[in-house]
């Protein structure tokens, strides 16, 4: 399978597929000559260009080796550095994760409300897929009295459809948030806040209220209304499913919101991403300089940079060979072994003296 998406599994079917195409189009014909057909000289072209590209970089390694020290010494040092203020930076996370674990357990008297509010007792991907359904319900109940109130069933009405329901459990989010965060006696909330929540959490059920009432005509007729008229009956029906949608969003808030787990999965996220750029720093300054190499390693990277060559080489003569077989089986007539156009031009390598004769 690997073979079969790689990019030389990809030019060997590309050339199997023209050189069957080419094979039944004659061509080429008797009469071309000596000099290869198009797509042979297309594929020396391309082959030769990244041969002169990994020798360009030998001669890079060989001649900055001796320019490039002082800069690789910097580059090294740099390194280092940065690698010094990471493990600094993760220290310091990883001190705030013990100094938030102590402030999550609390002590062993301590009143269990203060406790309760750094406890997260619903988990982020139940709390997200409740909340999305939730928003999804509102949006749902909504887009009647909505639409009766635009007179638009479209675009608009589907917009601030969905722009209610969005700010509904939001404020029903930020009302539970409030809530947990009245209830840590450790951090306790300025008032003003307490009040805003409230005056919103106002507007927000007069809302529901209104649209309630703009939709209860929709119930014509129920078995038992305790009572009520049918209006009375469907306002008060829909008022009380909206309110659940926003009750129950508020208490997941509630329930789902911790400080200091937010807190601690901000530290954890600092500890994993500070590890994640040392490792990558050590393993790059664990590689050699140009100018910092030994002539041993200088020597294994001309042997490898010489053996990609002659890889390329051998992947260059698969695809010439793979294109002659199919045109020859596709074509019609049998046709000379030589001078037909189907013979790969070489391509030139040219190695260094000391590493072809270790090869």
């Amino acid at each position: 399978m690997k073979d079969f998406f790689s990019s030389h599994g990809r030019a060997l079917r590309r050339a199997r597929r023209k050189g069957k195409f080419h094979g039944k189009s004659n061509h080429p014909h008797e009469t071309w000559g000596t000099t290869p057909v198009p797509y042979l000289d297309k594929l020396h072209a391309a082959s030769s260009k990244k041969i002169q590209e990994l020798q360009s970089q030998l001669r890079i390694y060989q001649g900055q080796s001796v320019t490039l020290t002082d800069e690789d010494r910097a580059n090294k040092s740099a390194q280092a550095y940065e690698i010094t203020q990471l493990e600094a930076e993760r220290s310091n996370y990883e001190d705030l994760i013990k100094k938030f674990l102590e402030e999550k357990h609390g002590l062993v008297n301590e009143n269990p409300i203060g406790k309760a509010a750094r406890t997260r007792v619903v988990s982020l991907p139940l709390y997200w897929a409740a909340i999305s359904m939730l928003a999804v319900g509102e949006f749902l109940v909504t887009k009647p009295a909505v639409e009766k109130i635009l007179n638009d069933a479209g675009v608009k009405g589907f917009l601030i459809t969905a722009s209610f329901s969005f700010l509904s459990i939001i404020c029903a989010h930020i009302i539970g948030l409030t809530l947990k965060m009245q209830a840590d006696r450790v951090n306790p909330q300025p008032r003003w806040q307490i009040w805003g929540i409230s005056v919103l959490a106002l507007f927000v059920t007069i809302v529901i209220l209104l649209l309630s009432a703009v939709r209860s005509d929709s119930v014509q007729a129920v078995p038992f209304s305790f009572g009520l008229s049918v209006t009375a009956f469907g306002t008060l029906l829909f008022f009380v499913v909206q309110m659940t949608f926003v009750l129950s969003a508020s208490a997941l808030s509630y329930f789902n919101h911790a400080e200091v787990e937010v807190q601690l999965d901000r530290a954890r996220r600092g500890v994993k991403r500070a590890t994640k750029k040392i490792k990558r720093l050590t393993k790059s300054r664990m590689i050699p300089g140009r100018g910092e190499m030994t002539p041993e390693k200088l020597r294994i990277q001309k042997e490898s940079l010489v053996a990609a060559m002659w890889q390329l080489e051998a992947e260059y003569r698969e695809l010439c060979a793979e294109y002659r077989g199919a045109n020859l089986l596709a074509q019609a007539e049998a046709v000379p072994a030589e001078g037909h156009g189907l013979i790969e031009q070489k391509l030139k390598i040219e190695n260094d003296p000391d590493t072809e004769s270790k090869l």
